[in-house]
């Protein structure tokens, strides 16, 4: 069990936090391990396609005991590990405003984003050794339509056991978000894209988390502190916060708009202050998989 040392007391609620995006570019892979290692983190999620995967896959085992470690389905920003004419007809991922808009008109390719998917699993189990303890989404792909069936029809495919994976629902109630007052317009979109995830995936067997925050538009201001305060006194039953930190270098720059935030996060993250806000709120970090019984 990971327990923050600032919130170390039994009663104290647990809580999940989820770093997005390991194996974008170095600086990110090594800020978010960095944290595990630190105990500031209770999960990952990572970005199979690239070499900067291939780079850390083979050390993930060993943090498991810190943290659930996850797949976070590409299907955008980068290139599929196989041919998809009818998805990535110029070898590369359609934007996620093309996407959503042929995922809501259900005009997506299901098989092939079925292919896509079971291949992006197998390779996070090739890599690692493991399957992955969870799924997820870059920019919350996972829940659209169309992407959400074929998603749980290759989790089938590959064998993916019920009682040991859990999805990533990013429903939230608009109470929650109309208290927490952070990024609400983007929040509630993707919470509207989301409805009914956690049927779904029930549905199935899957276990998914309940409540969701971490959701921002990045910039700098106001301080990242005061949005975290505000996503850990409104969480949910079964909370998890995202959250994208990272050292900022070249491969980052590079490959992704999001940067000085990803500084600010990490040194937020594994700071003293992170620290003293989890125990204000009265929670402590836990894996979601040991919240949901499944470890």
């Amino acid at each position: 069990m990971v327990v923050s040392s600032a919130a170390s007391l039994p009663s104290a609620r647990p809580l999940a936090v989820c770093a997005d995006d390991l194996g974008m570019a170095p600086g990110v892979s090594d800020g978010i391990i960095e944290l595990i290692e630190q105990g500031r983190l209770t999960a990952t999620s990572a970005m199979v396609p690239g070499g900067e995967f291939t780079r850390v896959a083979g050390g993930l085992a060993a943090l498991r005991p810190r943290a659930d470690i996850g797949l976070h389905l590409t299907l955008t920003d980068r290139a599929p590990l196989g041919a998809m004419p009818g998805f990535a007809a110029t070898g590369g991922f359609p934007t996620i405003g093309a996407v959503i808009r042929r995922a809501l008109s259900r005009q997506l390719p299901r098989a092939e984003l079925t292919e896509e998917i079971a291949r992006q699993i197998a390779r996070f189990g090739e890599l690692t050794g493991f399957a992955p303890d969870f799924i997820d989404g870059h920019q919350h792909v996972h829940v659209l339509p169309v992407v959400r069936e074929a998603l749980f029809e290759a989790m089938t495919r590959c064998g993916l056991d019920p009682a040991r994976t859990w999805l990533r629902d990013c429903t939230e109630a608009v109470g929650s978000l109309r208290a927490r007052g952070v990024a609400v317009p983007k929040a509630a979109f993707i919470g509207a894209l989301s409805r009914g995830m956690g049927r779904d995936a029930a549905a199935r067997g899957f276990r998914t988390n309940a409540g969701f925050s971490g959701v921002y538009d990045f910039a700098l201001a106001p301080p990242y502190r005061e949005r975290m305060r505000r996503f850990l006194a409104h969480a949910g039953v079964l909370p998890l916060i995202m959250v994208h930190p990272g050292h900022v270098d070249a491969a980052l720059v590079g490959l992704d708009p999001v940067v000085e935030a990803r500084a600010i996060e990490l040194a937020y993250l594994g700071g003293a202050d992170f620290a003293a806000d989890l125990a204000a709120a009265g929670v402590r970090l836990e894996r979601m998989s040991v919240m949901l019984g499944l470890r």
